[in-house]
């Protein structure tokens, strides 16, 4: 007789769907700052740090002495609570503000900005972990329990009195915020994302001030460009806090009215700026932060460095082979960036390797290679074993809990003999897999494959001490993997929590047999890439045994 299955249908709480294995990573508090000189970039850079913590089961709030309304209503936006610090930015009042702020919340605080001086660095890293996201290797790093610097030029040598183990410094670290996430699997990384002979779509960003105007300027170099070339359309994104927004405006419009003139939209407050690029074949941008977007997704840049700190970075760039720098503006003269236009905009070749370059670059994972970092020695990894019989007391007790005797398809408690004999058929059968999953050697789980004519099912069972943590997910992205077949689970109407386990793995609703809502995942591909569920239609699973 076969028992019913040690790991039915499966159980879990629905919130606990949101956290990875192990507590998760608590909170976090992300200190930056937005003016007119100094841009949106740091806030934009915490936007995507705080959202990768969120997805990674923990909470992010902002701290901020200066930002604009229209930031901070985007940061609210997107769920997160941003705290007024009322204090001189930078200054010694600020930095005690802030610790104890992150004192009385508990958790991480990332820091980020270029105003921070060393001092302050110092005095909220030793009342509370600080994650620090720094550029330039400034005095003060070494307070810091990680120091998180994606730029190119990022050498660890500029940080000798860092703590062991605190680096996390390079292209590999940079953090995309949640709209660049169904991008990931866009093209193989050393596949080209620029196809077109000609250029159709130029996007223009130069920055959420742009304090300079050299978004006019570039316009002024593409009415020089008229009558040269067969001009793209043009997206010209505008920052929030831009003084010069509508004398740029009132510019595009008038190259627009020129006969055989570009056609130019300008857009402000852009939600989704991950869309923007991935609809250009060429972008002209500054030295910030959206250079590196722009490689993740295989745009050629033209740069106009609107910042001297940006020099480094675009140098770097440069020697990657997904930039060009056209050069220093205030300084660099309109006829410089028309030239610069001009080469880029005739010469395809020049193009499809500037967008593989950018691909092999920057990857994409950044963000959860920081979180899991920030929770690397915080938590014991997850592991999965082939069960075997020694395991039979604990799988027959996680079998008969109440919680998952109502999510199986039978409820009734099994007995001793009966479980035995059904264990020892699932270890002798070869189309059967039974894993189970540990925490640092302490067994938290279970799931098991059972091959069928349609394919794979998947089953899992959490220990009831292991509830709320994200283990059922961890567990069944796990042995999704393992399976190139066709994979299936069966879920109980109003099992909110086990469909999502279920959609995380690759699987969709597909149909309801025998009062259970089935779902499927077809065969991988030859690639074995897994498909993307509707929930997380790009994350890959965040095994611990990453190397990252």
């Amino acid at each position: 007789m076969d028992a019913p299955p040690a790991g039915a249908p499966a159980t879990d709480t629905p919130a606990a769907q949101d956290r990875p294995p192990g507590a998760g990573p608590g909170r976090l508090t992300l200190r930056a700052d937005a003016t007119a000189r100094s841009g949106t970039g740091h806030v934009m850079r915490c936007l995507a740090l705080a959202e990768a913590w969120r997805a990674a089961g923990g909470t992010a709030t902002f701290a901020a002495a200066e930002i604009g309304d229209g930031l901070a209503a985007m940061v609210r936006s997107r769920g997160f609570d941003v705290t007024a610090v009322p204090a001189a930015s930078g200054g010694d009042a600020d930095a005690d503000a802030v610790a104890a702020l992150v004192q009385r919340s508990g958790g991480w605080l990332a820091l980020d900005g270029y105003h921070f001086s060393a001092d302050y660095k110092r005095c909220v890293g030793a009342a509370v972990p600080l994650l620090l996201v720094d550029d330039f290797a400034e005095p003060g790093y070494e307070a810091a329990r990680l120091v998180f610097n994606q730029t190119l030029h990022a050498d660890p040598a500029a940080y000798p009195d860092a703590a062991p183990g605190a680096l996390l410094l390079g292209p590999k670290y940079t953090v995309l915020r949640r709209e660049f996430l169904p991008y990931l699997d866009r093209a193989p990384v050393d596949g080209t994302l620029v196809e077109r002979e000609r250029v159709r779509r130029l996007l223009v960003t130069l920055g959420g001030s742009d304090p300079d105007d050299a978004a006019g300027a570039v316009l002024d170099a593409l009415a020089e460009l008229m009558g040269e070339l067969d001009l793209p359309a043009v997206a010209l994104v505008i920052g929030a806090m831009s003084p010069h927004a509508d004398r740029v405006r009132a510019q595009a419009a008038a190259l627009s009215a020129r006969p055989g003139g570009p056609a130019v939209t300008v857009k402000t407050a852009v939600a989704d700026m991950a869309a923007e690029i991935a609809a250009a074949d060429l972008a002209v941008t500054a030295g910030g932060l959206t250079l590196q977007e722009l490689a993740f997704l295989g745009v050629p840049a033209a740069i106009v460095r609107t910042a001297d700190n940006q020099a480094r970075g675009v140098a770097a760039a440069e020697r990657a082979g997904f930039a060009v720098d056209l050069g220093r503006f205030p300084g660099l003269t309109v006829g410089e960036i028309a030239a610069g236009l001009r080469e880029l905009l005739e010469d395809a070749p020049r193009r499809r390797a500037m967008s593989n370059a950018g691909r092999r670059t920057v990857d994409g994972r950044g963000a959860e290679r920081v979180v899991r970092a920030a929770l690397r020695g915080e938590r014991p990894p997850l592991t999965l074993r082939p069960a075997g019989p020694d395991d039979a007391a604990l799988l027959l007790a996680w079998r008969n809990d109440p919680a998952v005797r109502e999510a199986s398809r039978s409820p009734r408690e099994v007995q001793p003999e009966e479980h035995a004999r059904w264990l020892a058929g699932v270890l002798a059968d070869p189309d059967r897999t039974l894993l189970i999953a540990e925490e640092g050697g302490a067994p938290v789980g279970s799931v098991r494959l059972d091959a069928g004519p349609s394919g794979q099912e998947i089953s899992y069972t959490v220990a009831p001490a292991a509830r709320g943590r994200g283990v059922a997910k961890w567990m069944s992205r796990a042995a999704a993997a393992r399976v190139s077949g066709p994979l299936w689970a069966a879920v109980k109407p109003g099992n909110v929590a086990s469909a999502k386990v279920a959609e995380a793995a690759g699987m969709q609703p597909a149909s309801v047999e025998d009062g259970f809502r089935i779902f499927r995942r077809p065969a991988l591909p030859q690639d074995g890439a897994v498909p993307r569920s509707a929930a997380e239609p790009s994350r890959p699973p965040a095994f611990p045994d990453d190397p990252d």
